[in-house]
């Protein structure tokens, strides 16, 4: 690439997200189960231990948590991304 072009670098992404329930407690729950979970709507693998202490109401508002869209642009997922919230990703 000698004509200064720039060459696009591989996009990484989670594979696990931690929890924090009731605390002092962390949970890691794969982002495959949770994909699963707002899809079908089905609960599988390390989410079923989060989610079985969940009533109904509380799980179908999750789940229709996973399912909102959320419209971030570069900017925004910056400023999210070197936020003390984003200093543990």
């Amino acid at each position: 690439m000698g004509n200064g072009a720039i060459r696009p670098q591989p996009v990484q992404s989670a594979e696990t997200i931690r929890l924090a329930v009731g605390g002092l407690l962390v949970l890691p729950v794969s982002v495959d189960a949770l994909k699963t979970f707002a899809e079908p709507g089905e609960i599988t693998g390390d989410l079923k231990l989060v989610m079985r202490f969940l009533d109904a109401e509380t799980l179908a508002l999750v789940r229709g948590g996973l399912n909102q869209p959320l419209p971030l642009n570069a900017s925004t997922g910056s400023h999210l991304a070197y936020s003390p919230l984003g200093q543990d990703i």
